[in-house]
C-alpha cells in the first residue's frame, strides 16, 4: 500500500528534545517539569526492556517501538528476509532515534538509569547482528543503515570498550563510506 512506520522514534526524539531542553533551561519550575517528564519516560523504557531479560531469541536488551519483533528474532538468527521485507519501515533508523535519546537522557538529562537502559540497548544492537557476516551485513545496510553507528560510538566514548567500537565500524555503510573516500 505504499506506507511505511516509523513506530518508536517520536519517542527518541522526545527523549532528546526534553534533555536538551532541561539542560538549556534556566527556570526552575520548567526544568523541574522537563526532568520529571524525562525520568518517569526513562523508567517506563526501563520496564520494557526488562521485559526481555531472560529472551534468547535476540530480544535481550530491546526497548523499542516497532509492532513487531520478528524483524529483529529473524536477524539474530542469521535470516535477514524478514529485515528486507520490513526495510522500507527503516528499522535501523527507528532505533537509531530511541538509542539517541535514550543517551541525551544521560548526557543532557543526567538520568543514570538512561546510561545503563542506553550500554544495554546497545549490547541488544550488537548481539542482534552477531550472526551476519561481512556480506550479509554491508547487504543489508545497502537496504538501509539508519545511523546506529553514531550511538555505538557514542557508546565507545562513554565507556572506552572496545566492542563499541567495533560494532560502530560493523554498522558502517562501506559502499557509502568508500564513495566518499572518493571524492577527496
Amino acid at each position: 500500500d505504499g506506507t511505511f512506520r516509523l513506530d518508536g522514534h517520536v519517542g527518541g526524539h522526545y527523549l532528546s528534545a526534553l534533555a536538551l531542553a532541561y539542560a538549556s533551561c534556566k527556570d526552575a519550575t520548567t526544568r523541574t517539569e522537563l526532568k520529571t517528564r524525562l525520568d518517569d519516560m526513562i523508567s517506563e523504557m526501563k520496564k520494557c526492556q526488562d521485559v526481555f531479560d531472560t529472551n534468547t531469541e535476540g530480544l535481550y536488551g530491546y526497548v523499542g517501538g516497532l509492532p513487531y519483533n520478528e524483524v529483529w528474532t529473524t536477524l539474530y538468527t542469521g535470516d535477514v528476509s524478514k529485515f528486507k521485507e520490513y526495510g522500507g519501515d527503516v528499522p535501523f533508523y527507528v532505533m537509531h532515534k530511541v538509542m539517541a535519546g535514550i543517551r541525551d537522557a544521560y548526557v543532557y538529562g543526567g538520568n543514570e538509569t538512561a546510561k545503563t537502559v542506553f550500554l544495554k540497548l546497545c549490547d541488544w544492537s550488537i548481539h542482534v547482528v552477531s550472526k551476519l557476516d561481512d556480506t550479509a551485513m554491508q547487504d543489508i545496510l545497502g537496504w538501509e543503515h539508519g545511523g546506529i553507528n553514531e550511538v555505538l560510538l557514542d557508546a565507545y566514548q562513554l565507556t572506552k570498550e572496545d566492542k563499541y567500537l567495533t560494532a560502530a565500524k560493523k554498522f558502517g555503510h562501506q559502499q557509502m563510506v568508500q564513495n566518499m573516500q572518493t571524492l577527496n
